[in-house]
């Protein structure tokens, strides 16, 4: 008869354990909405997250109000951070990406864990842009690189990372850039690259650097060609005494008194006075 009594009384404890923790998880869930409603988005989520907790805790009796959790925590934790965004606060913005993200691998829902990841790049991308346009090239350089970590396949950051090194300079580190982001599919890397070395080329052809300025000039023809690699790139072939070289360079330039002369020149240099007449006249 005791042990009726006791294993009775067991009985009652446990399902009063339960009733009490069922009316927990409850309250806290009920606690967490009343604060919604009064515009405590912050607090809210807090309960929101407590509630969630206590609820997984309860198994099967909690399993309809995590159910109502896992949808309602991350939809508040989205509009938070993109409040934080907006008043560009993205450290905040960041930070609360990052509870989704866990929340996500936590319930094992990928979909919203990879859409914070995106979220996520997408704030350092704003960071990286105002870095950039501040022309904090290093800085700039070094939130892109992060964002490449978390997304190798980033084109755009990719693109940014080239003109970053090419306005600080590194042009070797500004085609790798750009021939990666080409590899990925951009259409614009090749004129980029393009750009880079035709403004090397100016560059020494001002500084008389013929050598120099000649690889330029092949290197820009070889992805964008353009009028202004083939007139310098003959110039700088004429002064290095390359005047075959500097007759087919300057051919394919826009004709004009100074291209017409270089021609003229090339030829009697070479030899050729009849085709030098030609250039003379033109």
């Amino acid at each position: 008869m005791k042990r009726i009594t006791k294993f009775a009384l067991t009985i009652a404890v446990v399902l009063f354990a339960t009733n009490l923790f069922a009316q927990s998880f409850g309250d806290v869930f009920n606690n967490a909405s009343e604060l919604l409603q009064g515009g405590k988005k912050v607090e809210a989520i807090a309960q929101f997250q407590e509630a969630f907790k206590l609820a997984v805790a309860a198994g099967e009796e909690g399993e309809e109000l995590a159910a109502q959790c896992k949808d309602i925590i991350p939809a508040l934790l989205n509009q938070v951070a993109s409040e934080k965004a907006a008043a560009k606060d993205f450290a905040g913005a960041k930070e609360i990406y990052n509870q989704i993200k866990s929340f996500g691998e936590e319930i094992s829902n990928l979909e919203l864990a990879d859409k914070a990841k995106a979220n996520l790049n997408q704030i350092c991308m704003i960071e990286g842009d105002n870095a950039l346009n501040d022309k904090k090239f290093s800085e700039a350089i070094e939130i892109y690189n992060k964002v490449l970590e978390a997304d190798p396949q980033n084109v755009n950051a990719l693109m940014r990372v080239g003109m970053a090194e090419s306005a600080s300079g590194n042009v070797d580190k500004a085609v790798a850039a750009y021939k990666k982001a080409k590899e990925l599919g951009s259409a614009d890397a090749d004129t980029q690259i393009g750009n880079i070395y035709t403004n090397q080329l100016k560059k020494a052809v001002n500084a008389k650097d013929y050598a120099t300025a000649l690889k330029a000039a092949e290197s820009a023809i070889e992805v964008a060609p353009n009028n202004t690699a083939y007139m310098y790139g003959g110039i700088a072939a004429y002064n290095l005494k390359n005047y075959t070289k500097a007759i087919n360079l300057l051919k394919k330039a826009e004709p004009n008194a100074n291209v017409n002369y270089y021609i003229a020149q090339s030829y009697e240099k070479a030899g050729n006075k009849a085709q030098a007449c030609v250039y003379y006249k033109k």
